[in-house]
């Protein structure tokens, strides 16, 4: 596994830090919402998706809520 990044700002995972606003190295990629060992970037557990309502049209990055995102769209069922 590579090393993740977590964003201060809105808490989203990636491998890739230039994806984040304020990027911070993640630990032994634990999980913030379940605090499972993350393998991917792309890592959506049940806890945080229960919290997710908003998904980028530029990104596809997810969030809370919509001001984290540059191009927010809400999420179907949201």
């Amino acid at each position: 596994m590579g090393e993740l990044y977590k964003c201060a700002t809105c808490g989203g995972l990636t491998k890739e830090k230039g994806h984040l606003c304020a990027p911070l190295p993640v630990q032994g990629g634990t999980c913030d919402y379940c605090g499972e060992g993350a393998e991917s970037a792309r890592h959506v557990c049940r806890s945080m998706r229960e919290k997710l309502e908003y998904v980028c049209d530029a990104c596809g990055r997810l969030a809370a809520s919509a001001d984290l995102l540059c191009r927010p769209a809400k999420l179907p069922g949201c």
